[in-house]
């Protein structure tokens, strides 16, 4: 019998934007993955996309390995329906996780609690130049935020607006990706208060109503990855005897690959088609 590792929670998160590898390191990488996903990675456009999935790949896998102390071919991911990733093993696997990627970074949560959800989103100062594009842009997001949220994302100067935005949208994501409807549902039906501006550090003060109900058995974890990124972990319950909780461990490519192994080959043209990618849109000229 496979004997399982202690359970923890889990909250990581990588820089794939700082993340630069070469053909032969992506090759490798590629080849502790299976087949399939190897494929889905390489229809993305741009490397950014690719590196990003990538990495969210390499994160179940490391959970897996430590959680079921299995080898790395011993591991079988599968999706669901809805395109969920979920690990197919021999054993009940412990933990709920979500795994969420934009900006520069991919992040992942994994919990004991019956639902986790988990969302980052860069603070996208540079799309906005004065006040006249934010005030166009929250007019066109204005069905997505309670009139309680609103009040507190235009509270502040310009850029304390913009942050206060992206942390609305990210408890909102994550919320919604822990209840596995998707930003579908009615977003003013879901009412967020925050209570605390300082995110250098973990904040669980935020609070959620749902359809004016208060939900008390639903909490938040925010906090900031760096100056431009925000991240927020949403949990269905607290876990048991856990009073404070972590920062985002920040994974070294390294780390990723701790205990892997190469699963399958990586045919050369993968890795032309990769090289041949670029890193992301190019924005046009002003």
């Amino acid at each position: 019998m496979v004997k399982m590792s202690k359970l923890s929670e889990i909250r990581w998160a990588f820089d794939f934007a700082k993340w630069k590898p070469s053909g032969s390191e992506w090759a490798r990488l590629l080849s502790s993955i299976q087949k399939e996903e190897q494929e889905r990675i390489g229809r993305f456009v741009f490397k950014r996309d690719a590196k990003a999935s990538l990495a969210g790949q390499l994160m179940l896998r490391k959970l897996a390995r430590e959680t079921l102390q299995l080898s790395n071919d011993e591991i079988k991911l599968e999706r669901t329906a809805k395109g969920k990733p979920y690990i197919q093993n021999e054993l009940s696997f412990p933990y709920k996780f979500n795994v969420s990627h934009q900006g520069s970074y991919t992040v992942m949560a994994a919990s004991q609690s019956q639902l986790v959800g988990v969302d980052v989103m860069r603070i996208d100062l540079e799309r906005f130049e004065d006040e006249s594009k934010v005030e166009a842009f929250f007019h066109t997001m204005r069905k997505q935020f309670t009139a309680n949220e609103w009040k507190n994302i235009k509270s502040g100067e310009l850029k304390k607006q913009l942050a206060n935005f992206y942390r609305h949208w990210c408890l909102k994501e994550s919320y919604v990706k822990a209840i596995g409807v998707g930003i579908t549902i009615n977003l003013q039906s879901i009412d967020f208060t925050v209570y605390d501006d300082d995110l250098t550090s973990v904040v669980t003060s935020t609070k959620l109503r749902v359809n004016g109900a208060l939900q008390n058995d639903w909490r938040f974890e925010e906090q900031l990855l760096d100056d431009q990124h925000c991240a927020c972990v949403a949990l269905s319950s607290s876990p048991r005897g856990l009073e404070s909780y972590d920062q985002f461990h920040l994974l070294p490519v390294d780390e990723l690959l701790t205990m892997a192994s190469p699963i399958v080959t990586v045919d050369h043209q993968t890795l032309e088609d990769f090289e041949a990618k670029e890193e992301e849109p190019l924005l046009p000229r002003q």
